[in-house]
C-alpha cells in the first residue's frame, strides 16, 4: 500500500512539474531606461491568465498573448504566451511576483522573478546591448534577421489628403504586405486618432490580394480602413499601426524526412511590424464672412421642407419635416434654426437620418420631423428655412434656403379668422337646456329645510366623505412615482444593459457553427459597443476607443479588464485580415460573457 502511494505521489509531482508555467525574461540586469521583456508560456490549456505585479516598472505592452504550433517528426504540439514589454525606472533590487493560470481544477503559477537595476544607460552599454541583440538574433544558417523580416512583411499607410479644412474629410488605409505565411499574429498598437471624429469602414470578407512593389508580387490585405473628419487646426500626427507577425520560412535541407517532403519545413520568426505614419495639415475655417446660419456643416448639401397638409382645423396636428441631403460631416450637421409663430406649440423635432460611409467620405440624409399644433385660426406663413455650409472645393460658405410654406387653419365651423381665438367662449343662443344638466336662475327665493338625520354630522359620514379623496392621493402617488421611474431612460437602460448584451451575445451563440467568422466576431463586436453604450450612457455614434477607455478609468475599471476589452476589440477588427490566427469562437464567447459579468461587478 505504501509503494503504491509512494508511486502515485512520484507521478503527481511531476504532472504538476509538467503543468508549471515557465518564465523567461530578456536581462535580469538593467539600468535605468532600459526595456526588458518578460514571458510567461505553458503547454496546456489554461484559463484565466493571472498577470503579476509590475508596477515596479513602466508596462510598455502587455500582456501580448500568442499561441504556437509546431510539426516536428509528424507529430504536432501547441503551446500559449504571454509577454509583457517594461522598463526599468528606479535603481534596485526587485522580485516579479509569480503569474498563475488555471488548468481544468488546479491553479498553477510560474517561479518569481529577480531583476536588477543599475545606474543609467551610456553609450557604451548601448552599443554593448545592442551588439549582444544582434548576435542573439543572428542565430546560425537559418536565423533571419530583422532587416530580412521587414522584407518579407511590412506595413503601410496611406492617406487621400494631406491638407483639410476643420470639419473636412480624409481616408486612412493601414495595408499589410508580405510574401510568407502567417502563423499568428498580435495587434501591439492600435491607433488612436486625436484632432479627428472617427468612423470605421467596413472592410469586405476577403480583401486579400495580390500587388507588385518594386518588381516583387506581395499578398496585401487591408488591416484598417477609417474615415476622419478633423476636429481641430495645426499639424496633426496620424499615428503607425504596430502588429506583431510570426512567419514561417521556408528552409531548405539536403536531406528530408518523409515529414518534410510531405509537411514542409519551416522556421518560425517572430517580428514586429511598424506602418509609417503621417501628418495633415489642417487649416481653420474661415471667420470673417462665416454666416449665422452655419452650424459646421462642411461639404456639398441641399435642403428642403414640407408640410403633410396646408389645411387643418384650429388645435390639430400638422408635421413639418425639414430634410438636408449631401456628402461631407452630414453626421455633425447641427439642427437648423426655425422661427415659428408664437400661438403654435412646438414639439421638439423627431430625427432620422439614413448615412452611408464608405472611401469617399459620408454621404446620405437627415430629416428633422417637428409637430405643429395651431391654437388660432387664420392664414399663417411660415418663413424660409436657412443652413449654412462650407464648401472646401471652393474655400467658400454657401447658404442655401427653401421657400415659404402657407398653412391655412380653419375654425370648427370650417372659416377662418384671422383676429379670432380658438377657444371661443359660448354665446347664449349657443346654450341648450339637455334633460336637467342646465337651468336658468330661479328668480323666486327658495326655502331651506335641515334634514333630520342621525347619519349627517356624524363620524361615519365624514370618514366616507375622506375616503374618496385618499384613494385618490394614494393614485396619484402612485402614478407620480411609475411616471419618474420610467421617465429614467438612462437608469431604465443602464438596469436592463446586461439583458441587453446577452442578447446581443445570443447572436453570437447561434453563429457559432456556422461556416462564417466575420458575422461571428461583428456580433461579439456590436455586444460590447451595445452594453458599453447602455452601461456609459453615452451614444453609440460618439463610442470610440479614446472614449471607453477615459469613461472606463473614470469608473475606476482595473487596467487588466480594459486592456481585456481593448484584446477583445482588436481581435473583432482583425479577423477579417486573418480568420483562424485569433481566439477560437467558442473561447471568444465564453471570454465576453466573463468580461461583461466582470463589468457589471464594476460599473
Amino acid at each position: 500500500m505504501r509503494a503504491l502511494l509512494s508511486i502515485w505521489l512520484v507521478f503527481t509531482l511531476l504532472g504538476l512539474k509538467a503543468q508549471e508555467i515557465k518564465v523567461e525574461v530578456s536581462s535580469n540586469q538593467l539600468a535605468v531606461g532600459q526595456r526588458f521583456q518578460i514571458t510567461y508560456s505553458t503547454e496546456k490549456k489554461g484559463s484565466n491568465f493571472k498577470s503579476p505585479d509590475l508596477s515596479d516598472f513602466a508596462v510598455l505592452s502587455g500582456p501580448n498573448k500568442m499561441s504556437n504550433m509546431q510539426l516536428v517528426n509528424g507529430q504536432f504540439s501547441s503551446s500559449i504566451s504571454y509577454s509583457f514589454i517594461a522598463q526599468a525606472v528606479s535603481e534596485g533590487e526587485f522580485e516579479i511576483e509569480p503569474a498563475r493560470m488555471k488548468i481544468g481544477s488546479d491553479w498553477i503559477e510560474s517561479k518569481p522573478v529577480k531583476i536588477t537595476v543599475k545606474g543609467h544607460r551610456t553609450k557604451n552599454t548601448q552599443q554593448k546591448q545592442s551588439q549582444k541583440s544582434k548576435q542573439k538574433n543572428q542565430a546560425p544558417k537559418a536565423s533571419a534577421t530583422q532587416a530580412d523580416l521587414e522584407k518579407n512583411a511590412f506595413i503601410k499607410l496611406y492617406v487621400d489628403k494631406k491638407n483639410v479644412f476643420v470639419g473636412e474629410q480624409l481616408t486612412a488605409t493601414y495595408i499589410l504586405y508580405f510574401n510568407q505565411d502567417i502563423s499568428n499574429h498580435e495587434v501591439r498598437e492600435s491607433p488612436v486618432f486625436n484632432g479627428f471624429y472617427e468612423e470605421n469602414i467596413e472592410l469586405d470578407n476577403n480583401n486579400l490580394r495580390v500587388e507588385n512593389i518594386n518588381g516583387k508580387k506581395y499578398k496585401a490585405a487591408t488591416l484598417k480602413k477609417v474615415l476622419l473628419t478633423a476636429q481641430k487646426s495645426g499639424e496633426i500626427e496620424i499615428p503607425p499601426f504596430e502588429l506583431e507577425l510570426e512567419l514561417l520560412i521556408p528552409v531548405r535541407k539536403k536531406r528530408q524526412s518523409i515529414f518534410d517532403m510531405a509537411f514542409g519545413n519551416y522556421q518560425r520568426a517572430r517580428m514586429v511590424a511598424t506602418s509609417n505614419s503621417e501628418t495633415v495639415e489642417v487649416t481653420p475655417l474661415p471667420t470673417f464672412d462665416q454666416p449665422k446660419s452655419f452650424t459646421g456643416a462642411v461639404g456639398q448639401f441641399n435642403l428642403s421642407h414640407t408640410l403633410d397638409r396646408t389645411e387643418i382645423a384650429v388645435n390639430e396636428a400638422v408635421n413639418l419635416t425639414v430634410k438636408i441631403e449631401g456628402s461631407g460631416n452630414i453626421d455633425l450637421v447641427g439642427l437648423p434654426d426655425i422661427v415659428f409663430p408664437g400661438d403654435f406649440e412646438v414639439y421638439d423635432p423627431k430625427t432620422k437620418q439614413n448615412i452611408k460611409t464608405n472611401a469617399s467620405g459620408s454621404s446620405g440624409w437627415k430629416t428633422y420631423e417637428y409637430v405643429i399644433i395651431p391654437r388660432y385660426a387664420g392664414t399663417f406663413e411660415l418663413d424660409p428655412v436657412e443652413i449654412a455650409y462650407f464648401d472646401p472645393k471652393t474655400k467658400k460658405y454657401k447658404t442655401i434656403t427653401t421657400g415659404k410654406v402657407q398653412l391655412n387653419v380653419l375654425k370648427e365651423d370650417g372659416t377662418t379668422n384671422n383676429n379670432q381665438s380658438a377657444f371661443i367662449s359660448p354665446r347664449k343662443e349657443d346654450v341648450q337646456v339637455i334633460g336637467t344638466d342646465i337651468r336658468y336662475i330661479h328668480t323666486s327665493a327658495p326655502t331651506f329645510e335641515r334634514e333630520q338625520t342621525g347619519f349627517f354630522n356624524s363620524i361615519g359620514f365624514y370618514g366616507l366623505s375622506t375616503l374618496p379623496f385618499a384613494g385618490l392621493g394614494a393614485v396619484l402617488l402612485f402614478v407620480g412615482f411609475r411616471r419618474k421611474r420610467l421617465s429614467d431612460e438612462a437608469g431604465v437602460k443602464s438596469r436592463r444593459a446586461g439583458k441587453v448584451a446577452r442578447k446581443h451575445l445570443s447572436k453570437a451563440q447561434k453563429l457559432l457553427d456556422k461556416d462564417d467568422d466575420v458575422a461571428f466576431f461583428d456580433a461579439i463586436s456590436s455586444a460590447l459597443f451595445g452594453y458599453l453604450s447602455d452601461k456609459l450612457q453615452i451614444a453609440v455614434g460618439d463610442l470610440n476607443r479614446d472614449v471607453i477607455e477615459q469613461a472606463l478609468a473614470e469608473a475606476s475599471v482595473g487596467d487588466t479588464l480594459r486592456l481585456e476589452l481593448k484584446k477583445m476589440l482588436d481581435e473583432c477588427d482583425m479577423v477579417r485580415f486573418a480568420p483562424g490566427v485569433v481566439r477560437s469562437k467558442a473561447e471568444m464567447l465564453s471570454s465576453s460573457e466573463k468580461l461583461i459579468e466582470s463589468l457589471e461587478d464594476v460599473l
